[in-house]
């Protein structure tokens, strides 16, 4: 059962009681994650010179681009075991580097005192107004070039990251990402040789909560 966005108040206990056993909730982002495990089918190269190898230990952020940010933590470790953890990396802070994005940041309204995160400026991708589509195309690939990397430095996923999602940036603004992600300081060593990844796999959540599943039981 796949709920997303609903009005209804889902609760544990009374999911519990309905089932007559303890239900098993999985996030979204992080069903898709557990996806990869299986296949990476649909994987495609942004930045890097190789796909992942998920059969060795390491740790990649999973991010998904659509009607919000969502942000899981993806672990191998040395025994081959796989996990996911959910995050909530959309809510970083964000902070301008530019006058485009510091203008970006200007057009947002928050609540006295909260910071404007960078969920917040990746979710205008769909609002910004502008008749330079091009240019607005270019900014957004800069942006979530630099999200990238804050996701890996804060998580400790050196290994790179997956991205999946309509927002995502085409392929032919893959430089432009490649350039933003690496220019963070310092380590840029580290993002140079991370492989960052677009996925778009079909029925990834369903798929996802499948794999986990059988991880969970022992089947994989």
């Amino acid at each position: 059962m796949i709920i997303e966005r609903s009005r209804w108040v889902i609760s544990y206990d009374g999911l519990t009681s309905l089932f007559a056993r303890a239900p098993v909730i999985i996030n979204e982002v992080a069903a898709q994650a557990w996806a990869l495990r299986a296949s990476l089918q649909g994987v495609t190269l942004v930045h890097g010179t190789r796909l992942p190898d998920m059969t060795k230990k390491g740790r990649y952020a999973f991010l998904t681009y659509n009607e919000g940010v969502g942000t899981a933590v993806l672990d191998l470790d040395e025994h081959g075991r796989y996990s996911v953890l959910d995050a909530e990396g959309g809510q970083l802070d964000f902070a301008g580097i530019s006058d485009a994005e510091r203008d970006l940041a200007r057009s947002i309204v928050t609540v006295a005192g909260a910071a404007i995160s960078w969920e917040n400026i990746l979710m205008l991708r769909q609002h910004v107004a502008t008749t330079a589509i091009e240019e607005k195309d270019l900014l957004f690939a800069r942006l979530l070039g630099r999200f990238v990397s804050n996701l890996m430095y804060t998580n400790g996923a050196w290994n790179g990251a997956f991205m999946t999602g309509p927002l995502v940036p085409s392929p032919k603004l893959d430089a432009e990402f490649s350039s933003a992600f690496t220019t963070r300081r310092p380590y840029p060593r580290l993002l140079a040789k991370a492989a960052v990844c677009r996925v778009a796999q079909a029925n990834s959540v369903l798929r996802g909560c499948a794999v986990m599943l059988a991880s969970r039981f022992g089947l994989l």
